[in-house]
């Protein structure tokens, strides 16, 4: 009878045990999945970032939780790389009167730069990126 309950014992302990490495072991891997997002702004070809007044900005100061319009403050930084990208810097001011910036990584020749002034809406994809459309 005591063999009985311990080998009992010692299956449901080790059935436990298991099921916690399996739950362990797909916590750890799903920490580590990318989004659907981060997955297509991989994908960005930047050359091509800004068609259709639509470009895929990085944030970079200031968040928001849902689409905002906004008015462009500044551009600057705007220097290409060897294949002509550039990441300009741009100050948006929000009609909540907040103020977030952005890195337009963009081909100026291809699609130019937003201007001080330019109306636009800016979209939060996730925590690092949003979509800001011109709007004017």
């Amino acid at each position: 009878m005591k063999k009985t309950v311990l080998f009992v014992g010692g299956m449901v302990a080790l059935g436990l045990l298991l099921i916690f490495a399996w739950k362990f072991a797909q916590t750890n891997s799903n920490s580590h999945k990318k989004t659907s997002i981060e997955t297509k702004i991989e994908a960005l070809n930047w050359q091509k970032n800004g068609k259709n007044g639509e470009y895929i900005t990085k944030r970079h100061e200031g968040m928001i939780t849902t689409k905002m319009e906004g008015i462009i403050q500044t551009d600057t930084d705007c220097s290409p790389d060897s294949k002509g990208i550039s990441r300009c810097h741009n100050k948006i001011k929000l009609s909540n009167n907040k103020e977030v910036s952005v890195i337009n990584i963009h081909n100026m020749k291809t699609y130019s730069c937003f201007k001080p002034g330019q109306k636009v809406t800016v979209e939060p994809l996730n925590q690092k990126w949003f979509k800001v459309i011109k709007v004017n």
